[in-house]
C-alpha cells in the first residue's frame, strides 16, 4: 500500500493544482517542498489519516472480493452440450433434468437466460450435490436478466441448474443460462 501511496504522490507532483477547476482542488493543507511543478517534488498532507490499511487485512480482502478478478466466475451452461451430466430431478414440484455446476462457497451476482429458451429453467443451492436433499433456494429467471443479485451458495452447497423439457420433444434441450458469481473471503476473527 506504501508503494501507492508513493506513486499517487508522484502522480500529483506532475499536476499543477492552479489549472485544476475547483471541483477537482483539494483543500486539505499541504506541506509542499520548494521544488517546482512537475519535478520530483513530494506532497504530503500535514495531519496523518485516522485509517491505515495492510494488505494483509482480511476485512479489506473480504470487502474486495467481489472485485478481485480471481475470484470471479462467469460460466454459460449449455445443457444440449452437457446433456450427459443431466440427472432427472424434482423441482418446484415440477419433473427436471438437473446439472450439478459447482461447489460452494459462492456468492451468485447475474443470472441470464438465452432469449431462445422457451423452456422453464432453475437455479438454486442444493444441501448436497443432488437434489434430493433439499434445496436451500430456488430462482426461476425469466426473459429479463437476474443482475446485482447476491445469492448465497453455502461451503458445502452446490450450485445446480435445472431445466424442464417440453414434454413432446425431450431431447431438445437448446437452452443456455449464463452465470456469474464471485468466491468470498472467509474472514475468521
Amino acid at each position: 500500500m506504501n508503494d501507492y501511496a508513493e506513486q499517487l504522490r508522484t502522480v500529483a507532483d506532475w499536476i499543477d493544482p492552479s489549472e485544476a477547476p475547483d471541483e477537482f482542488t483539494d483543500r486539505t493543507p499541504h506541506t509542499v517542498s520548494a521544488t517546482p511543478v512537475n519535478s520530483a517534488a513530494t506532497v504530503r498532507p500535514t495531519a496523518e489519516p485516522a485509517v491505515s490499511f495492510k494488505l494483509d487485512d482480511t476485512a479489506l480482502r473480504a470487502l474486495s472480493a467481489s472485485a478481485d478478478p480471481l475470484r470471479l466466475v462467469t460460466e454459460t451452461i449449455d445443457f444440449a452440450g452437457r446433456r450427459a451430466e443431466l440427472a432427472p430431478c424434482r423441482i418446484a414440484d415440477v419433473e427436471a433434468l438437473c446439472l450439478r455446476s459447482r461447489e460452494g462457497p459462492l456468492i451468485i451476482t447475474d443470472v441470464i437466460r438465452s432469449s431462445a429458451c422457451a423452456k422453464r429453467l432453475f437455479v438454486g443451492a442444493s444441501i448436497s450435490d443432488t437434489t434430493d436433499f433439499g434445496i436451500r433456494w430456488l430462482v426461476e429467471p425469466g426473459p429479463v436478466p437476474l443482475t446485482g443479485a447476491r445469492l448465497l451458495v453455502r461451503g458445502g452447497d452446490w450450485l445446480q441448474f435445472a431445466v424442464v423439457p417440453d414434454k413432446k420433444h425431450l431431447d431438445q434441450l437448446d437452452c443456455r443460462i449464463t452465470w456469474s458469481a464471485f468466491q468470498p473471503w472467509i474472514v475468521t476473527r
